[in-house]
């Protein structure tokens, strides 16, 4: 995640997301955004929803609401107005950035299990999505993604984590299938949930436990 992404519609969906998995039960979550510093890059851009209320503000109107609020303060844009207002319930973050060293990084996530120890769901935010096999884990770049060995560990740690991932230049149902089986594999986890969009998909690796938990959300949000 990078401040300049704050409120795109790729948030709007993000947001709402977490919302809709979380608001109607008692779990208490983390949000990870695995920062990393803004560029000089367009990406982030993507906010003309918010000018289309009559499209888009049904979804979840009071997230819209608050998103076009934000849009007109000094801060804007930032994360840290989201984790002033009360939109993600029960919810603790962590927004320091990604570290670029390997031995710095391990640190970083040493932090995060702490923090979240008594969260039953833990949402990671990184730029990218899931690490790729041409990635070294001391490449600079590496901050942009989550690695395969930080998801199974969360997992085995008793939490459901939800990855936010952008697609690769593959055909698309075939990733997202592709990827719920590798999840599933590596996490050792019964059932990998996939909610796709135009531009980004988001996977849930539930905790057995939580499977029925999230079976109403899960509903809900695919009808919406």
């Amino acid at each position: 995640m990078k401040n300049q992404y704050f409120g795109d519609i790729n948030d709007y969906r993000k947001y709402g997301l977490i919302r809709s998995l979380t608001q109607n039960s008692t779990m208490n979550s983390a949000i990870c955004w695995m920062l990393t510093p803004d560029d000089q890059s367009n990406d982030g851009s993507k906010r003309d929803y918010l000018t289309k209320p009559n499209q888009w503000e049904g979804y979840d109107t009071d997230l819209f609401k608050a998103l076009s609020n934000f849009s007109r303060r000094p801060e804007w844009p930032n994360v840290g107005l989201i984790e002033e207002s009360d939109l993600l319930q029960r919810a603790l973050f962590n927004s320091d950035f990604v570290p670029t060293q390997l031995s710095e990084r391990k640190i970083y996530f040493d932090r995060v299990s702490e923090e979240s120890r008594d969260c039953e769901f833990i949402f990671f935010d990184p730029d990218n999505g899931m690490q790729v096999l041409s990635l070294r884990p001391n490449d600079p770049k590496a901050a942009k993604y989550l690695f395969w060995d930080e998801v199974i560990r969360f997992h085995r740690e008793g939490h459901s984590i939800l990855v936010y991932q952008h697609y690769p230049r593959e055909q698309r149902s075939r990733f997202v299938e592709r990827m719920k089986h590798e999840f599933c594999e590596r996490a050792a986890a019964s059932r990998t949930f996939a909610f796709t969009t135009s531009h980004v998909v988001f996977f849930l690796v539930p905790q057995d436990c939580h499977v029925e938990v999230f079976d109403s959300p899960i509903s809900a949000v695919r009808q919406n």
